[in-house]
């Protein structure tokens, strides 16, 4: 509704005549700065509001949903490397709020990558275990820049980006939600040979054997 008021006022203003040039550019930038307002709301709910309301939990091949999200990003299997543990047992998790984390993190990969002669990206899926509890842990890897050690316990809070204004700022801490929601964690490092790791820790199913 608010874009549609929007479109209207704009259409009203250009049939206007006998008012200043000035004051109808301000008026212009005004409208400018609520459609980006409307905009952002939109990327808020969707990004985290609406993990929130879709929960599904399940058994889940944490594996396979990595490879489907990498395959529908259709990044180039040049620059992604996979190394997978043996008999991994399953996870638990909503299958399709998990692929959009793997996809925000995946896709944070892609980007810090861009200016990189020979991009890599590295996907290691493992076992851990903390604190008693079992993870299923997929560490997501690249060779970028990496981001300095004032930023990076920033990466994670909503809004915050150093890739400029195309970028709001919530992949990241949506990411962080979807792992949350399931008593799983994420968390970024550097790399001490440059880039990020970043882990996102699946808790693993204990009702099921394992799969090899």
């Amino acid at each position: 509704q608010i874009a549609v008021s929007v479109q209207r006022l704009r259409e009203d203003m250009a049939r206007l005549s006998g008012v200043d040039a000035e004051i109808i550019e301000s008026m212009c930038e005004d409208l400018t700065l609520i459609e980006a307002s409307v905009q952002l709301i939109a990327q808020v709910k969707e990004h985290l509001i609406g993990p929130a309301r879709e929960y599904m939990p399940a058994p889940a091949m944490i594996e396979d949903v990595v490879r489907d999200t990498v395959q529908v990003m259709g990044i180039a299997p040049e620059i992604i490397h996979f190394t997978v543990a043996p008999d991994l047992p399953l996870g638990v998790a909503d299958t399709t709020q998990l692929s959009r984390a793997f996809r925000y993190v995946l896709q944070n990969a892609l980007e810090a990558t861009e200016a990189i002669a020979a991009p890599r990206i590295d996907v290691e899926i493992d076992l851990v275990e903390e604190k008693g509890v079992r993870y299923v842990v997929t560490r997501i890897a690249d060779n970028g820049p990496g981001v300095t050690d004032a930023n990076l316990d920033k990466i994670w809070v909503s809004f915050y980006t150093t890739r400029g204004a195309k970028h709001a700022g919530l992949g990241l801490p949506a990411c962080l939600q979807i792992l949350k929601q399931i008593e799983g964690k994420a968390v970024a490092r550097k790399r001490p040979e440059g880039g990020m790791v970043f882990e996102l820790y699946v808790p693993a199913h204990t009702g099921n054997a394992p799969h090899g």
